[in-house]
């Protein structure tokens, strides 16, 4: 939250008293307005490849750290919502997907998951218990 508000204090906002309709995610230079995909992906990837320059990963990881995208985030966000048992309809509408089977894939993957470790514990699978 204090990040948020203070994004919002360099963008000369009051993050409590902002208008509902302000984006979130917007230019900090140049006419107000949403930060567009194309920008915040730009400025992911410039994030990412400074970091990982300055990091002391090993190098395959910097390798796939290189490829992280800003769509990783979206898929970061609704698996995490999945995994917490967000409602679909909720998630559904945070990723703003028309189709709600789009959404299921992440509730389907947590399922797959939860039944792999169920047998892992207690099937016949390696490591039962």
């Amino acid at each position: 939250m204090e990040a948020t508000k203070a994004y919002f204090q360099a963008r000369g906002l009051d993050l409590v008293t902002a208008d509902p309709e302000i984006p979130l995610l917007a230019t900090i230079s140049g006419p107000p307005g949403p930060l567009s995909y194309p920008a915040l992906h730009e400025a992911f990837t410039r994030f990412v490849r400074r970091s990982v320059g300055t990091s002391k990963l090993p190098k395959e990881d910097r390798e796939v750290a290189l490829r992280a995208s800003a769509h990783w985030l979206r898929h970061t966000h609704a698996t995490h919502a999945a995994e917490n048992n967000m409602p679909a309809d909720v998630l559904q509408a945070n990723l703003g997907q028309a189709d709600p089977r789009t959404t299921a894939r992440y509730y389907r993957a947590q399922l797959d998951r939860r039944a792999a470790e169920m047998a892992r514990v207690y099937g016949n699978g390696p490591g039962a218990a």
